[in-house]
């Protein structure tokens, strides 16, 4: 542990504390859940600073240098030496060509489990729709901007899917369902020779050879979209997933941007698309509130495109 990290380690133990933003030795921010506000640098020291950034991605199996100047990863209170039970999501990009001074990025997650009434509020409606997508085991994806609650409003739902195998994939581990029989997959980074990187989308194919009751992916953003579509359209039901969006008709235009980059037809994309995605859930985040937004349904449109309808049982409620 570096000698100098008390300082963060007392910040990141502040009650309230959901965000450190920290850029360069000079500057450092942090949210109480009220907004973003500078705060007494931790480590005005650029060489330091650089040693705990490395250190913080080396808790948890990861490497950061001049070769690999980005990282990502989770790490506990308990590592880090912070006194209030949590966890950690850490992102640092090391002092390099990419940027002259080291940025880390931390984002706190209590150890509190979020439930479904942190996102519905009193609306009874919402919550028993919910419930039905989880019982009917639709396929669904959650979008929403960074920070809106996307993984945690899966996590609240796959928590009531009792005595199911749960399978989930993640670039950094974060989702925990709760329900007893669960199994956290997590990508992995090269080496420093550039060998042995294990990929969302290699998770999503062997993932699939683990008999799953259910599928969940985590922050969706590239090949493994496709991959995680196919799945679905061979058989593979209660899916989940979560993709950063600004509203619930952007995931059709991701969705087929997505396709079109891997060599994908449009109306083969929109088809496979509407096939296997039942709905989409919307999230968005005002004043340290997180709630669902929209509910639409996937579709083709009269173009052979995919396109979002509003759940109609649904509208007047949201």
């Amino acid at each position: 542990m570096p000698l100098n990290v008390q300082a963060l380690t007392t910040l990141l133990g502040q009650p309230g504390l959901t965000d450190v933003l920290i850029n360069g030795h000079t500057a450092a921010f942090a949210d109480f859940g009220s907004g973003l506000r500078r705060v007494e640098h931790p480590c005005p020291d650029a060489g330091q600073l650089a040693d705990i950034a490395r250190w913080m991605i080396a808790l948890a199996d990861r490497h950061l240098d001049f070769a690999n100047p980005f990282a990502d990863c989770v790490v506990s209170s308990a590592q880090l030496g912070v006194s209030q039970r949590a966890s950690f999501r850490v992102h640092a990009v090391l002092g390099s060509a990419s940027s002259n001074d080291t940025l880390i990025s931390i984002r706190r997650h209590s150890s509190e489990r979020v439930g479904l009434n942190s996102f519905v509020g009193e609306c009874l409606e919402l919550a028993a729709w919910l419930h039905e997508l989880i019982a009917e085991k639709s396929n669904f994806l959650i979008s929403g901007a960074t920070g809106s609650g996307k993984t945690s409003l899966l996590g609240a739902l796959m928590s009531t899917a009792r005595n199911e195998r749960v399978i989930a994939i993640e670039e950094v581990s974060e989702l925990s369902a709760g329900n007893g029989h669960f199994v956290a997959l997590q990508t992995r980074q090269a080496n420093t020779e550039g060998r042995g990187e294990i990929s969302l989308e290699k998770l999503v194919r062997e993932a699939l050879r683990m008999r799953p009751d259910r599928l969940l992916v985590g922050e969706i953003r590239g090949s493994e979209m496709l991959t995680f579509i196919n799945a679905l359209n061979t058989g593979h039901k209660g899916a989940g997933g979560t993709i950063h969006a600004n509203s619930a008709s952007a995931v059709a235009t991701r969705i087929e941007t997505i396709g079109l980059q891997a060599g994908w037809s449009p109306s083969a994309v929109a088809a496979s698309a509407a096939e296997a995605i039942d709905y989409v859930i919307h999230l968005e985040q005002n004043s340290g509130r997180r709630f669902i937004s929209q509910v639409s349904s996937l579709s083709l449109n009269r173009r052979g495109r995919l396109t979002t309808a509003p759940v109609e049982e649904l509208q007047g409620f949201l």
